[in-house]
């Protein structure tokens, strides 16, 4: 059964710790894309605020001349500051109806520059810098004759806001192999501020400020020095374009390779969402199953099989155990019925002696010696009374001496057989004490109780016994005080002979303070304190 058990647990455990790594690893991964994403969202908001300044500067001014718009540009340091972009451009909107604003709408292209393709473009594009190959090809082209392109401009121009395109094949594209694209136009109007209304917007436009993107150049710009193409499969999507939509894939994204950790996280970039797919390739750092629950495997099989022999030897011995643990109960109930026997044989011959002095004190006829009698024949009641509390039941090692000596006070109280003083306890908790200890306080608060009640109220007046139990710090205090006569200056106390005895030889067993004085109302106050000694 423990071989059993054992394997079914080491399995166990060894699934339970490949699952926590594997999710911890999944977690790593996804902070890995999540930092990928938020890097290149970084990166497309830093080109929407290129764009947004240099629109600033043809809303500022009635006329942007191409030189004006070249020191801007060089200004921007547009190929170390801003890596990636392909370039910084404005395309007009051309107009060949009354313009409303003549003064701003192009009526006549700067020279040099054709529009095309088409008999009637609405849009050129004038500026395109930087000034190389691929840009001059695309001065005068009329982006609003493509749809994907038309859809971006008529966006930004209706919303106010910079739009990005759709994937397009830029007309940069020079070479046999061409890379995907996309545009993002942000709206001149003539006012420089955005019109309220859609249809002033259309009104009040007079170009647009744009970037084209080569998207391999691009995210090769954005990954570039991460390390990150070396440990993750990239893809990105145009969302509405679906697979039609491809941006950009890793160079290892054609093998397909089946991948443990995959994500996908959505961009907006400029109003369009943009889908971005990762995948762990071989150099992301994935342990393999076994680094993780092969050791454990071994271990656990082997604790097993060690766990095994040691429960053989241990069933064995486990009978001679049980044989000597049932032998050890029968000796210790033998020995509870011989110390419960013993505490009532004891009882018994108190009780027998108690009977004989009463005997005793009735036959004597000189009256000191029948009082003394008396007294001894009550310090033996009192005794049995301490021995049938303590010991009565269970003959328990211990006490809780609030609940003893209440009882010992009611008990003291009824033999008083309610002539004279009250009897009250007072006591704030619970205190455990060993019962040998409360054999010394028992009998010293007996012979306390029983001097007050004889001497302290003469001829039968009524008053107060009060016994208390007060713990100060680690030590208790038991006290004993009346309201009676009390005693005359430089006088004994009442009872100073064999009873003060009797609690003297209490207190120096119980190694406590004996005080004795003056009550609060007169009468006279004895107090033991002592250090209790506690078990249990």
């Amino acid at each position: 059964m423990v071989a059993i058990v054992g394997a079914m647990l080491t399995l166990v455990i060894a699934a339970w710790s490949q699952n926590l790594v594997e999710q911890r690893t999944h977690e790593r991964f996804a902070r890995l894309a999540d930092q990928t994403v938020l890097n290149t969202q970084n990166r497309l908001d830093t080109y929407v605020a290129l764009l947004n300044g240099a629109s600033g500067l043809f809303s500022a001014s009635d006329e942007v001349t191409e030189a004006e718009f070249a020191r801007y540009a060089a200004q921007l340091e547009l190929e170390r500051r801003y890596p990636g972009v392909q370039g910084l451009g404005y395309t007009a909107r051309i107009d060949r109806r009354a313009p409303r604003h003549p003064g701003r709408m192009l009526s006549a292209l700067p020279a040099g520059v054709t529009p095309w393709p088409g008999p009637a473009p609405e849009s050129a594009i004038i500026y395109l810098l930087p000034k190389d190959r691929r840009n001059r090809a695309a001065l005068g082209f009329d982006m609003m004759s493509e749809p994907i392109r038309r859809e971006a401009m008529d966006r930004a121009r209706d919303l106010g806001v910079p739009a990005a395109s759709g994937r397009v094949v830029l007309v940069q594209e020079l070479d046999h192999e061409k890379q995907p694209g996309f545009l993002i136009y942000t709206p001149v109007y003539i006012r420089g501020s955005t019109p309220e209304t859609v249809a002033d917007r259309r009104a009040d436009l007079i170009g647009w400020v744009y970037s084209p993107f080569r998207a391999h150049d691009l995210f090769r710009q954005v990954f570039a020095g991460t390390g990150l193409l070396d440990q993750v499969d990239v893809e990105v999507f145009d969302a509405a374009g679906g697979e039609a939509g491809l941006l950009f894939s890793s160079p290892t994204v054609e093998s397909r390779r089946p991948s443990r950790f995959r994500v996908e996280r959505r961009l907006d970039v400029a109003g369009r969402t943009w889908v971005m797919q990762l995948r762990a390739n071989e150099g992301f750092p994935a342990p393999p199953w076994w680094r993780t629950a092969l050791p454990i495997l071994l271990a656990g099989f082997a604790l097993t099989a060690t766990s095994a022999a040691a429960a053989r030897a241990q069933a064995n011995g486990l009978a001679r155990a049980q044989a000597a643990e049932t032998e050890a109960l029968r000796a210790k109930s033998k020995a509870e019925f011989l110390l419960r026997e013993v505490n009532h044989r004891v009882a018994n011959s108190l009780q027998l002696v108690s009977s004989l002095v009463a005997l005793q004190a009735e036959a004597v006829k000189d009256p000191g010696a029948r009082a003394a009698l008396q007294d001894t024949r009550a310090r033996i009641l009192a005794v049995g009374r301490v021995h049938q509390r303590l010991y009565g039941d269970d003959g328990a090692g211990h006490v809780d001496l609030k609940a003893y000596l209440q009882h010992l006070v009611v008990e003291l109280a009824e033999s008083l057989e309610g002539a004279g003083p009250r009897l009250q306890f007072r006591g704030e908790r619970e205190v455990l004490v060993d019962a040998d200890m409360a054999v010394g306080v028992g009998v010293a608060v007996a012979e306390l109780v029983t001097n007050a009640a004889k001497y302290a109220y003469p001829d039968g007046r009524p008053g107060e016994i009060r016994v208390r139990l007060e713990p100060h710090g680690p030590r208790l205090e038991v006290c004993v005080e009346d309201d009676g006569v009390g005693m005359a200056p430089g006088a004994k106390p009442a009872g100073s002979g064999l009873g003060m005895k009797v609690v003297r030889a209490m207190a120096a067993d119980l190694s406590a303070d004996l005080e004795v004085g003056a009550g609060p109302d007169g009468g006279l106050r004895v107090s033991l304190v002592f250090t209790p000694k506690r078990q249990g």
